[in-house]
């Protein structure tokens, strides 16, 4: 292949990546019409649907789906991008807030419309992240319309019925559906959801009205520092010994799936690290996770 042919390969993507964006956007300003016509009108069904809370960690992202317009009849274009409450939000986290930007994908997938537009929360690590859908918009290029119980119905159908084949893309990405839970079972979900340290929000839905809370001491970024949770809020995990001096990696203890890095903040920890270490390649300790820079560091 000619620099010249990579070269004007590489400007079709730039090219499709503008249309994808400038397609999306009529059905944005589609739906927030909707949203404003909704809230400016009494709907008599409201009353009628139930309302649900969703733990989360604030960092929602909408997943815009849409088959290519070429030859492959199963490739479609996953584009991720997030919502600018949760950007706005992220801003002060300086290793974090650039993690909270547009990305997309491509795959070959069966699915039997060529358009969805998706809500959920990203979870997850820069080793494997983990998108779980909490709402359909869109779906064949109509809005949806009905109430919040029969979205979660429809989710569930188009997951595992006609999407089990995204539950995971590939050794970066997953996609399944998210928890939506009532008031009084808050305090187990989290308590035992997998990702229950990153949880700083619940999002309560009813029908089109999302509300979010933030849970205590969650109210602000500058009020988390760099030890937000501690004890009894740990988690045992197994830490990994590498090649390089002061990185160690970081793995489930029931899963054995790759966490990360371990944070180490102070020469004290390194030290202390640096003793346990001596004899051993690998250790099971309790962490915490810190929600500034978004990594699991051992409890001293």
């Amino acid at each position: 292949m000619t620099v010249e042919t990579r070269f004007l390969n590489k400007s079709v993507d730039y090219c499709e990546e503008y249309n994808i964006k400038k397609s999306l956007c009529k059905y944005i300003e589609a739906y927030n019409k909707y949203l404003y016509n909704y809230k400016t009108k009494i709907n008599l069904n409201d009353n009628k649907d139930c309302e649900v809370s969703i733990p989360n960690n604030n960092k929602k992202f909408y997943l815009y789906i849409i088959k290519k317009n070429d030859n492959m009849k199963s490739c479609y274009t996953l584009y991720f991008f997030p919502d600018k409450n949760s950007k706005l939000y992220f801003n002060n986290f300086l290793l974090i807030k650039n993690t909270i930007d547009d990305f997309f994908i491509e795959c070959d997938i069966k699915l039997d419309n060529s358009f969805y537009l998706l809500e959920g929360y990203l979870y997850g690590n820069a080793v494997k992240k983990h998108f779980l859908i909490t709402d359909i918009l869109f779906k064949d290029h109509q809005l949806i319309d009905c109430n919040y119980s029969s979205r979660l119905n429809m989710i569930n159908e188009l997951f595992f019925d006609k999407m089990p084949n995204l539950s995971n893309i590939n050794n970066l990405l997953s996609i399944g559906v998210h928890n939506c839970i009532n008031n009084y079972l808050i305090k187990v979900f989290l308590n035992n959801f997998i990702w229950k340290h990153e949880l700083i929000c619940i999002e309560t839905v009813r029908n089109f009205e999302k509300q979010m809370q933030y849970l205590p001491d969650c109210d602000s970024p500058s009020s988390k520092g760099d030890n937000t949770l501690q004890e009894p809020n740990y988690c045992v995990k197994k830490i990994c010994k590498s090649k390089v001096s002061d990185i160690y990696n970081v793995y489930n203890l029931e899963t054995n799936d790759s966490e990360g890095l371990l944070y180490i903040n102070t020469l004290k920890m390194s030290r202390h690290l640096l003793s346990l270490f001596k004899e051993h390649t690998e250790l099971t300790l309790k962490c915490t996770f810190n929600t500034n820079f978004q990594k699991w560091q051992i409890v001293m």
